[in-house]
């Protein structure tokens, strides 16, 4: 009798520690959970546009996407970033590919940067731009969706 005694003033305690480590682990579960959902969106959800839209120019490269800033408005959100923009070729040689060939229609991404890199005596101003911009998604049951595209903002020398 006394056995048993022991047994269940042991399993009270034993279920009021076991008690506590569900509570721990469905803690950490629902930190976990959230901590994966996706609040706002981010420069992953932003960069296959601004490579589709920045990056298909054939004269440069585009690198380092970042968030810079957020913020909501109503059930939409604009996403600030920046990136890195890279020449491909010398400065002349993207001067002189752009004069020769800014007319096709692969060209057309170029336009809207091209002439932020320049002088105005014709000087390339550097080999690397640093790009800002932005991008509006709204909230849908499935997460962010963009709905309207990237628009640049600024093109600076970096």
């Amino acid at each position: 009798m006394s056995n048993l005694e022991i047994q269940a003033t042991g399993n009270p305690r034993f279920i009021q520690k076991g008690r506590s480590y569900w509570r721990l682990f469905a803690a950490v579960g629902i930190v976990l959970t959230i901590a994966g959902c996706s609040s706002t969106p981010g420069p992953d959800d932003i960069e296959p546009y601004v490579q589709n839209e920045v990056g298909s120019c054939p004269l440069w490269t585009v690198a380092n996407i970042k968030k810079t800033d957020g913020a909501a408005e109503g059930n939409n959100y604009r996403l600030d970033i920046s990136a890195e923009l890279t020449l491909k070729a010398s400065s002349d040689e993207t001067s002189a590919m752009y004069k020769n060939n800014g007319f096709r229609p692969e060209f057309k991404p170029c336009h809207a940067y091209i002439v932020h890199m320049y002088s105005k005596d014709g000087q390339t101003l550097s080999q690397k731009f640093a790009i800002g911009g932005f991008a509006i998604f709204t909230k849908t049951e499935n997460g962010w969706r963009l709905i309207h595209n990237w628009t640049p903002t600024s093109v600076m020398p970096s």
